[in-house]
């Protein structure tokens, strides 16, 4: 009869592994965690400068588009849970004008649990868009609707 030995022979693994495959998983959840971040904040970037174009482009002045622009742009972010962004507003007002707007969202490099973020970068998103053309009340246009060249 054969006495069959136990040896560590031929093991893969042992105890320390463990440690091992906890780090790898709670590595990769955080990166996961991280893009999933940055993917979140390009969309809300996106739709906070589409609704704030299309509210800029729909004013009848200057002052009366950004300010239409600003609390659109407000209402969108609130909705998204976006607590701070950078608008770098439109400088052109008018008929058949293209008009482009920058919206910054800044979120943590790095989102640790109970420790905060580590480093920063920012998120950007810029929308463009034609003034209406056949607005009326426009400086130098009269009520004449005109189609953009």
């Amino acid at each position: 009869m054969r006495v069959m030995r136990q040896s560590d022979r031929g093991q893969a693994a042992g105890a320390e592994m463990w440690s091992i495959g906890i780090l790898v998983f709670v590595a990769g959840t955080l990166l996961v965690t991280n893009v999933w971040a940055a993917v979140g904040a390009k969309s809300s970037a996106d739709q906070i400068a589409r609704q704030y174009i299309r509210a800029y482009s729909e004013g009848s002045s200057p002052a009366g588009a950004l300010a239409a622009a600003d609390s659109a742009a407000a209402a969108v972010a609130e909705n998204r849970n976006v607590a701070e962004y950078r608008v770098t507003p439109p400088t052109d007002f008018g008929r058949c004008r293209m008009v482009a707007v920058t919206i910054v969202i800044v979120v943590p490099a790095i989102a640790l649990p109970f420790l905060g973020g580590l480093g920063q970068h920012s998120i950007a998103s810029t929308r463009r868009e034609l003034t209406d053309p056949y607005r009326s009340g426009d400086e130098g246009s009269g009520d004449v609707a005109t189609i953009c060249d």
